[in-house]
């Protein structure tokens, strides 16, 4: 007599199953010649007394080929392979194949379910409307930040393009901090430093080098007709627009 299994997985996104009946069906196939049958009803008692599974969480129901409902459980991958660990190595590796080929299947099907039905549809419908208002929510919200942001992004690239570089002073205005925060930023990041008993800062070789900063030299005429000459310490657009950056990580303000 051949018997039926009714759904061989558990709907509503459980995890993929065996029924016992296949499982039966898998132990009796790799049965050695002469090894008496495994009948289903022996096999759910077997189950039924198992230490380790919980068999009330996956009793279910199934027609045989006369149309009876009987009992039987759905058992996902640990149960299903528990339930053989005393079968033979083909018995194991079978049923281990079966479980996983349709891990493999489930993982590749559609993420919903084709309705089947016209409440179905409805339901589906609306959570798909949902879905493109939340999406459309989320499209206004970025173009929002990007609007916010753009003048802010629009004004460094003219700062990086522009031609010219400002002292230390200068530069702070710019980035809307202070002197004082600024010029120990630029210390403490290596930009620039001191001579013993020196006055001014001056800009270390490599920032220079990568055009962030360059020094400009200024002279003058003392009161006694002599000369005097000033090394100063100057910020690139290059260089502002780098401390941008810095100072916003930093959360200098």
């Amino acid at each position: 007599m051949s018997i039926i299994a009714l759904n061989a997985d558990q709907p509503g996104g459980q995890p993929k199953t065996m029924t016992s009946i296949e499982i039966v069906d898998v132990i009796n196939e790799l049965r050695e010649e002469g090894d008496a049958e495994m009948l289903h009803k022996n096999f759910m008692v077997k189950l039924e007394k198992h230490p380790g599974i919980d068999s009330a969480k996956f009793l279910a129901q199934y027609k045989d080929s006369t149309g009876r409902t009987l009992k039987c459980y759905h058992l996902p991958k640990r149960e299903a392979e528990l339930m053989v660990m005393s079968e033979s190595l083909a018995v194991q590796v079978k049923v281990y194949d079966r479980m996983t080929a349709l891990e493999i299947q489930a993982a590749q099907k559609p993420a919903f379910a084709i309705p089947q039905t016209f409440v179905e549809a409805l339901r589906l419908a609306a959570d798909l409307a949902d879905g493109k208002a939340q999406a459309e929510l989320e499209v206004v919200q970025q173009q929002k930040l990007l609007d916010v942001a753009q003048p802010k992004v629009e004004a460094l690239d003219r700062i990086a393009t522009s031609d010219g570089s400002l002292c230390i002073t200068d530069a702070a205005k710019t980035l809307q901090i202070q002197p004082r925060k600024l010029t120990q930023l630029l210390q403490e990041q290596h930009w620039t430093y001191r001579r013993p008993m020196g006055t001014g800062w001056l800009a270390y070789q490599d920032r220079i080098q990568q055009g962030l900063m360059e020094h400009k030299v200024t002279t003058g005429e003392k009161g006694d007709g002599g000369e005097w000459s000033r090394t100063q310490a100057r910020i690139t657009p290059k260089g502002l627009t780098k401390l941008a950056g810095v100072i916003q990580q930093a959360g200098l303000h």
